[in-house]
């Protein structure tokens, strides 16, 4: 790679020369990826959960008029 060659160019190069082992590494990142997927689907939350820290902090910023019960100690 020369200094001015663009950097996508040599990806995008390297890339095409090598479609075995990119198309190989894709496969294997599907794999893993459906392998992993029920045990992180089991993990999620559902439903809205308004009052997490984050929504009780924009909350605040977006209205500071509104009292709040938490401590600031």
């Amino acid at each position: 790679m020369t200094y001015l060659e663009d950097p996508m160019d040599a990806l995008s190069r390297w890339v095409t020369r090598h479609r075995l082992i990119v198309g190989l590494l894709w496969l294997g990142i599907t794999i893993v990826g459906v392998l992993l997927a029920p045990s992180v689907s089991g993990r999620l939350k559902s439903g809205n959960h308004l009052h997490s820290a984050a929504y009780t902090a924009n909350a605040q910023i977006a209205n500071p008029d509104v009292s709040w019960s938490g401590c600031w100690c």
